[in-house]
């Protein structure tokens, strides 16, 4: 069975409620962060229908593009003088969903797509004392920080993270703070994945 779930607790809160109110007993794979592809160029082919967007050029769902169907090329029902209709000769639905899903992919190869990964904002409270040693760890882990703000025993220091990185910031974080750090993210956006 597959879940969709925001963060490691909720694994921790599943995996409880199943064993103590069902006896079952979960095991859950290693979070992955869900991506997208978007176009980065125009494509054309022949056929498209925007179900075969689920899907990229990568395994990624494809989005943010248009897709115009143009020409279908549709044979209407045709059969030989007298004779019962001949599906050989004549387009049918099953030849639009057999295609449709090459050609698309024949267009988004022309257009070319980028995979993009969630990015999300983020606002980390600390002890003022602690916030040189944080900054260089915040880099090392992935984090873009902004200028931070001092005030008396309390400092705040904003920025951006991927999503792929928020999990391991939040557990680094009690051990970087001595438990007096709080961070808050919340989704941005998103960019071209790095590396």
């Amino acid at each position: 069975m597959a879940v969709s779930l925001y963060g490691e607790v909720q694994k921790q809160v599943i995996a409880a409620t199943l064993a103590d109110d069902f006896g079952v007993r979960a095991e859950f794979a290693e979070t992955t962060v869900v991506r997208i592809e978007r176009p980065v160029g125009v494509g054309s082919a022949l056929q498209t229908v925007p179900l075969a967007l689920r899907h990229g050029r990568f395994g990624w769902s494809v989005t943010d593009c248009r897709v115009t169907p143009t020409h279908t090329g549709y044979w209407p029902r045709q059969s030989h003088a007298n004779a019962v209709f001949e599906e050989s000769i004549s387009s049918t639905a099953g030849d639009f969903r057999t295609l449709t899903p090459l050609v698309l992919q024949e267009a988004l190869a022309v257009a070319g797509t980028a995979v993009l990964e969630p990015v999300h904002r983020f606002r980390l409270e600390l002890p003022s004392d602690l916030l040189g040693p944080i900054l260089p760890t915040l880099s090392r882990l992935g984090a873009l920080p902004l200028v931070p703000t001092a005030a008396g025993a309390l400092a705040a220091v904003e920025g951006e993270v991927p999503a792929a990185r928020v999990h391991a910031v939040s557990t680094q974080l009690p051990g970087l703070t001595r438990g007096e750090g709080v961070l808050e993210t919340t989704f941005d956006h998103y960019e071209a994945v790095r590396g």
